[in-house]
């Protein structure tokens, strides 16, 4: 029997990588063995003994019952998470090893119980049982306990994940799992397992990764964001071509309005001879455009009107500053023109 303990208390201890962690993070507060059933005082002492050099030669420092109880003035056992805090805070110790063994005639059932000292809370825990078993069957059965809680206890010594990411042109939003997390760049923790990671900006497109977090591993993540159709060419959309097209047309048409209305009721000098000539010397046969000159004025007027308006907002969206005196529509006798 006691060689079956020595090999629970060596099985549990950590992996010698443990060593590299600051000293509190080696450090774990052994409580009292609980026993149930048959199991004499001097059985219960060399359990503890061995539990505790098990601990040791994993790379811990352990803090034994007697001295738990001490700093603790008596607490052996807790039933709450800030009780199992205080007990880690009093011997400065991250881990609290809580070890339950029920023996009934030659039936085992082993509990280990990992508390993370930092919340308080049950970090690891296996319980294992064998009916009518031998020394050899219960040192199986406690292998396979130690080996199922190590890699956890290894886990809680690393930092969490971090993802940093950074995004070109910088201050893209970032999204993690469909949240808002900030504008990069930035810094985020992660809990460990696939997420995914979105950028998005104005005049962007947006872009998604699909990131795998690791305990303890910092990755980076760069988004390269490529322009909308809208911001490409130097930040130049629809608005400006489209502007200088329709101011284009517009003064074409109110050219021609304004020709055409100079026209109107002048006379047709073709036909100014004869039956066609009053008594007066005037001509009867004169040109009649008023209508088109009103219909062409009043076009190309609403053409220039609104491409001037595109040209502003064009600018307007690349955010430049626009000055009254600096952008305006002149029209005038024989003049028509814009500036921007």
């Amino acid at each position: 029997m006691l060689a079956v303990v020595g090999a629970v208390a060596a099985l549990v201890a950590l992996p010698a990588t443990a060593d590299a962690a600051p000293a509190s993070e080696r450090r774990a507060a052994l409580l009292p063995l609980q026993v149930e059933g048959d199991l004499n005082e001097g059985w219960k002492s060399r359990i503890q003994q061995d539990v505790g050099r098990g601990l040791a030669q994993g790379g811990m420092e352990v803090a034994d019952p007697a001295s738990v109880l001490e700093a603790s003035g008596g607490v052996g056992d807790c039933s709450n998470a800030k009780c199992f805090q205080f007990l880690s805070q009093s011997v400065e110790a991250r881990f609290v090893v809580r070890t339950r063994v029920a023996v009934a005639d030659r039936s085992y059932a082993i509990t280990i119980d990992i508390v993370d000292g930092e919340d308080g809370e049950l970090a690891a825990s296996s319980r294992e049982s064998c009916e009518l078993c031998g020394l050899a069957e219960v040192g199986e059965l406690v292998t396979t306990q130690a080996a199922a809680l190590r890699h956890k206890l290894d886990v809680l010594s690393l930092e969490p994940a971090v993802l940093a990411v950074t995004s070109d042109p910088p201050g893209a939003t970032i999204l993690i799992d469909g949240k808002e997390v900030g504008r990069a760049p930035l810094e985020h923790e992660l809990a460990p397992g696939s997420h995914r990671a979105e950028a998005r900006k104005r005049g962007y497109l947006d872009q998604t990764r699909t990131i795998d977090a690791v305990q303890g591993v910092r990755e980076t993540l760069a988004f390269e964001l490529l322009p909308t159709a809208k911001t490409q060419g130097g930040g130049r959309d629809w608005k400006v071509p489209t502007g200088w097209a329709l101011l284009g047309v517009g003064a074409a048409g109110l050219a021609a309005g304004v020709a055409f209305l100079v026209l109107d009721e002048r006379p047709y000098r073709a036909e100014c001879s004869g039956p066609d000539v009053d008594a007066f010397g005037n001509c009867r046969q004169r040109y009649g455009t008023l209508t088109h000159g009103i219909a062409f004025t009043a076009g190309g007027g609403a053409l220039l009107v609104t491409g001037a308006a595109l040209l502003i907002a064009a600018r307007v969206a690349k955010g430049r500053r626009l000055d009254s005196t600096a952008q305006r529509l002149r029209l005038g006798p024989g003049t028509i023109g814009a500036r921007f």
